[in-house]
């Protein structure tokens, strides 16, 4: 009988030292994953999804986000989540009298923000929505905060397509009065490339992907996602971009100092193309701190990229993992939840509204995904609500548990997701 006993304590004592093993090595974690859809904007479908900028996510956080009817709402919710009779909401005027200018209710798809680099526009941004018209509207602060509301500044185009993906992109700091910024803007299968200059946008060049028969595709392969990145140590920045070959195309950018000898200098290189995904590859992520490129794929896919400027694109390491969704489920739309140096956390949604969180670790030799929890963000899991655009907020960052806020964009509405790790 002692020796049986004896026997059980060594058993149990290898269990746990397993069990420690394994959660250092893939760093689980313990957390609390809950979701809540709001009432205010119930059955409003959510295409496009942005943070409003300078704010100070303490007592609340702000958010614009685009309706498949074309409106541009305001939504301000507080901190930490709390009844939605407390959410606040205003739809904002889709007409400017003074330039006569009147969106008509196509579906807007994508959104920027591009804040001002000089001292005595401290605080104020842009916001640049795509839609289906085929043109990126400029919108502009008509106060101190999106509080006061914002009107049509400016529209650019028309475009090839509809305008699926915004990116913005600084020559160096964006703090420098005399620096400019980069528009890239999808339209089909072209990216159409805008400079920002004395409070407007002029248009710069013209990017075109090349054909490939090898690859499947043509110059009639429309894009759907662009990502920007930059490189501290060779000073290089890089504009990225997938659509429904599956490819992942990337761009080096050489860019002038000032707007006046732009067209003489500005390069964009091609640096390089590689096979991503079997099917669409529908968003594409930067982890900037943990050094990673992200991209979600419509075949169910969650690949990783470790940036290695030093090798070309199809050398980088790269890690997948395959979300568990059914055979007529299809991955639409990520985002960046956690950045750290050893560790991230992205959010990956589905076209049955179902929300996966995958986390990322790095390891001796690459990078490893792990799945660890996910749910629905409507509680009628027999009437799909396909989620179209999410974003990420952290607060309570100074306490032991990290809190997060997730906002997720879908068919239905707009639910709030909420990690405590």
């Amino acid at each position: 009988m002692l020796r049986f006993w004896s026997v059980m304590r060594q058993k149990r004592l290898y269990f746990y030292l397993g069990l420690l093993l394994y959660l250092e090595a893939v760093q689980v974690l313990c957390f609390v994953l809950q979701s809540q859809q709001l009432s205010k904007l119930k059955g409003i479908g959510i295409t496009s999804i942005i943070p409003v900028p300078n704010v100070v996510v303490s007592t609340s956080v702000e958010l614009f986000v685009g309706t498949k009817r074309g409106n541009i709402i305001h939504v301000v919710l507080p901190l930490p989540p709390s009844p939605d009779d407390s959410v606040r909401v205003n739809t904002v005027s889709n007409t400017n009298t003074s330039t006569e200018t009147t969106l008509k209710p196509y579906p807007v798809y994508s959104m920027a923000v591009v804040t001002k680099p000089c001292d005595n526009h401290s605080g104020e941004f842009d916001l640049l929505t795509g839609g289906g018209d085929r043109y990126v509207t400029v919108w502009e602060l008509k106060g101190e905060s999106a509080l006061g509301g914002i009107e049509i500044r400016q529209q650019l185009g028309p475009h090839t397509g509809w305008v699926k993906d915004l990116v913005s992109l600084p020559y160096k700091s964006n703090k420098n009065c005399n620096e400019d910024s980069t528009l890239f803007s999808i339209g089909c299968n072209c990216i159409e490339v805008w400079v920002y200059t004395k409070e407007n946008y002029k248009h710069m060049c013209k990017l075109q992907i090349e054909s490939s028969v090898e690859m499947g595709s043509t110059l009639s392969s429309d894009l759907l996602c662009l990502a920007t990145y930059h490189c501290d140590d060779t000073s290089n920045s890089y504009l990225l971009a997938g659509g429904v070959d599956g490819r992942l195309h990337r761009w080096k950018l050489e860019l002038p100092n000032s707007i006046d000898n732009m067209r003489k200098v500005s390069r964009f290189i091609n640096a390089g193309v590689v096979g991503a995904h079997n099917g669409r590859l529908n968003k594409i992520l930067v982890c900037n701190n943990f050094g990673a490129l992200v991209s979600v794929g419509a075949d169910g896919v969650v690949a990783c990229r470790m940036i290695t400027n030093y090798k070309p694109l199809d050398g980088w390491e790269t890690s997948k993992i395959e979300v568990s969704i059914k055979s007529d489920d299809k991955l639409t739309s990520s985002c960046v939840v956690d950045d750290g140096l050893s560790r991230a956390i992205i959010a990956v949604g589905t076209s049955s509204g179902k929300l996966v969180l995958v986390q990322i670790v790095r390891t001796e030799s690459n990078a490893k995904l792990t799945l660890l929890e996910s749910l629905h963000v409507t509680k009628d899991e027999n009437n799909p609500s396909t989620i179209h655009a999410m974003c990420s907020f952290k607060y309570n960052q100074f306490q032991e548990t990290s809190s997060y806020l997730i906002a997720i964009g879908h068919s239905h509405g707009l639910s709030i997701c909420t990690l405590n790790i």
